[in-house]
């Protein structure tokens, strides 16, 4: 999660709009995944689940040509 989250970082150039709207879905990814890391399973799950809420966010903000999200 961490390396894909630092290639959107690195990669993608958006409208300001978008780039807020951008980070507040990869600062939940992000959040998950350090949840993600420890041995806690409460805390893993936590951040499962913080990450999932994210991607469902993610097609409400853009528009995604071929986005496949969660059913």
């Amino acid at each position: 999660m961490d390396e894909q989250v630092g290639y959107i970082v690195a990669n993608y150039k958006l409208s300001p709009e978008a780039d807020a709207k951008l980070h507040v879905i990869l600062a939940d990814l992000i959040a998950g995944s350090d949840l993600m890391k420890g041995a806690d399973k409460a805390k893993s799950r936590e951040g499962a689940v913080k990450i999932i809420g994210a991607l469902q966010i993610y097609p409400k903000c853009f528009e995604h040509p071929g986005w496949r999200g969660l059913e």
